[in-house]
């Protein structure tokens, strides 16, 4: 009689969650490179923000 051969791989769970681990840095920094300009350009919207406060980094908040 023949035995099956030895399973390969870890248990179901850790073998399917694997493509996820592999692409999650990768989708966090795409989410980065979109979402930070995004927050960054709306913040500064609600700024007086011109040159001289660019490079001090201290510009007043002004609202809507």
């Amino acid at each position: 009689m023949r035995k099956s051969p030895p399973r390969r791989g870890g248990t179901g769970k850790a073998r399917n969650l694997w493509p996820y681990a592999l692409v999650a840095p990768a989708v966090g920094g795409m989410l980065y490179l979109l979402v930070y300009p995004l927050v960054r350009a709306v913040l500064i919207s609600f700024q007086d923000f011109r040159l001289r406060q660019l490079i001090a980094g201290d510009a007043d908040f002004v609202g809507l």
